[in-house]
């Protein structure tokens, strides 16, 4: 079981098909509100850390890179960001920055992810 110390765990949102390997991490825009189930972690604005998904099993952000990728999703509405639409997505706050290099760091010494 692989919980990210820390993480505020908001259920197991996976079919719990497991991970073939560790490989990346990639990083999304929610274009909404987090939680976003579909990703292993989500992060709230102001930095907080949502794990919906153990990184044992396989996401449903990253469609054919899911047996490999574990996924973050970073809101992007509510008052932090403005209002905005089309692909003018908003810049993620610092405190996200920062919550993504600590999920990064994590993946690394967890998973090997370099």
């Amino acid at each position: 079981m692989s919980r990210m110390p820390g993480a505020v765990w908001v259920g197991e949102q996976s079919p719990r098909n497991p991970m073939d390997r560790y490989d990346a991490v990639c990083v999304h825009t929610i274009v909404g509100y987090a939680p976003a189930h579909a990703a292993h972690f989500s992060v709230k604005a102001d930095g907080t850390i949502l794990q919906s998904r153990d990184t044992a099993y396989r996401s449903a952000a990253n469609l054919d890179g899911n047996h490999r990728v574990i996924a973050i999703e970073n809101e992007d509405h509510g008052p932090a960001f403005g209002a905005w639409g089309g692909s003018d997505v908003p810049s993620l706050t610092d405190e996200q920055v920062d919550a993504n290099a600590r999920i990064f760091a994590w993946a690394h010494e967890e998973h090997g992810i370099p």
